[in-house]
């Protein structure tokens, strides 16, 4: 998220700007990540719970957490540790390029 917040940051000019946008696409993300309300299982507000990558991170950590407690804590639908992690580590890493790739691009106020 950091990487995601860096993509969207590197263009603007305005610190309210970058505040406003991010929290366009922060707050649906985490209020949609099954953290605080149930996740969807059907519908179109299924598909976006399932597209959203903060959902795989909160299911990860969610089955590492009941690992330890109790296997059976978690629900059928929380997608399995494996799935979670994988689709967490792909986002990250996918951000981190796009982040890499436009901060070595050249902007109109570089000086050289």
């Amino acid at each position: 998220l950091t990487s995601l917040g860096f993509l969207i940051a590197w263009r603007m000019d305005s610190t309210q700007g970058f505040h406003a946008v991010m929290s366009v696409f922060l707050l649906p993300m985490w209020l949609l990540s099954g953290a605080f309300f149930p996740e969807g299982t059907s519908g179109v507000l299924g598909w976006v719970v399932r597209l959203n990558p903060m959902t795989y991170g909160v299911a990860g950590l969610r089955r590492l957490l009941h690992l330890v407690a109790e296997p059976a804590a978690t629900s059928a639908t929380t997608p399995p540790l494996m799935l979670s992690w994988a689709v967490t580590l792909l986002f990250a890493l996918t951000m981190f390029a796009l982040a890499w790739k436009i901060s070595k691009a050249r902007t109109t106020g570089d000086l050289l």
